[in-house]
């Protein structure tokens, strides 16, 4: 059972996706990084990683908007 006070963020990992979907991203915007890059819940929106930091865990994302 989910807590009431957490809220679903509808984010989607690439583990969520066919992949035959992920064949077709990774021909369109390069290698996916399956461990970093996400999706909204919709999958309108692809967060794909730009930078990482290994020492402070930090990360960038391109923001690419799918239509």
């Amino acid at each position: 059972m989910k807590h009431p006070q957490i809220k679903d963020t509808g984010i989607k990992k690439f583990k969520d996706l066919s992949p035959e979907y992920i064949k077709r991203i990774e021909l369109m915007y390069g290698q996916i990084n399956i461990e970093r890059d996400f999706w909204d819940g919709d999958l309108k929106t692809y967060f794909k990683t730009c930078y990482y930091n290994e020492e402070t865990k930090s990360s960038s994302h391109y923001v690419i908007k799918i239509e």
